[in-house]
């Protein structure tokens, strides 16, 4: 079983790898960048309606928050999931045993 401070330098290096291909898909994606326009806009629409109450304000942000984390934890699992299918193809092909 691994250590919790090893656990803790993979996370940390995941993240990294992670932060590091989402800049470079924000900067270099015409549909990324047109996805994160649309969000931006929609944010500050939200946050510029004068017919929102708190509650609404706080339930969409909680929303928002939500929705944010799950697309992380997914991003990890796809990333990681990557991985391993690619030490599997490599295996298949008889580059790596």
């Amino acid at each position: 079983m691994l250590d919790q401070a090893f656990m803790d330098i993979l996370e940390n290096a995941l993240y990294e790898l992670i932060e590091k291909a989402r800049s470079e898909i924000n900067v270099n994606n015409a549909d990324v960048k047109e996805a994160l326009d649309r969000v931006n806009e929609c944010s500050r629409r939200l946050k510029e309606a004068p017919n929102l109450d708190a509650a609404a304000r706080n339930l969409a942000d909680d929303y928002a928050g939500a929705l944010g984390a799950l697309s992380d934890e997914q991003q990890k699992h796809l990333y990681i999931q990557g991985a391993k299918d690619c030490v599997e193809v490599l295996r298949k092909l008889g580059v790596i045993k």
